[in-house]
């Protein structure tokens, strides 16, 4: 029996910890959204910086639930359009009817 105790670099968990979020928020998403409009999303969402994907998932999913509809997003100031309307609406009350 081996005494041995493995560890490892604080940066190399924070990384991983990181891409589970990602990867959770991801699958969240896409069971909310929907392949079609998911995949659309991902393509847009997959070319920010990396330590932002997950909010972005979470954002969008969030916005999501709330009944803002994403499927006619073509870049990142779109999803932020459509982010933004969002949040206006939850602080202001939501003028739709």
């Amino acid at each position: 029996m081996s005494n041995n105790n493995v560890t490892f670099h604080p940066a190399f968990v924070a990384a991983i910890r990181a891409e589970a979020a990602r990867e959770e928020e991801r699958v969240k998403l896409q069971a909310v959204i929907g392949p079609q409009t998911f995949e659309r999303v991902r393509t847009i969402v997959e070319q920010q910086p990396a330590e932002k994907r997950a909010a972005f998932y979470g954002t969008i999913c969030e916005a999501t639930c709330a009944g803002e509809d994403f499927s006619r997003v073509e870049s990142i100031e779109d999803i932020g359009e459509i982010y933004a309307r969002f949040i206006v609406h939850r602080a202001f009350g939501d003028g739709r009817k």
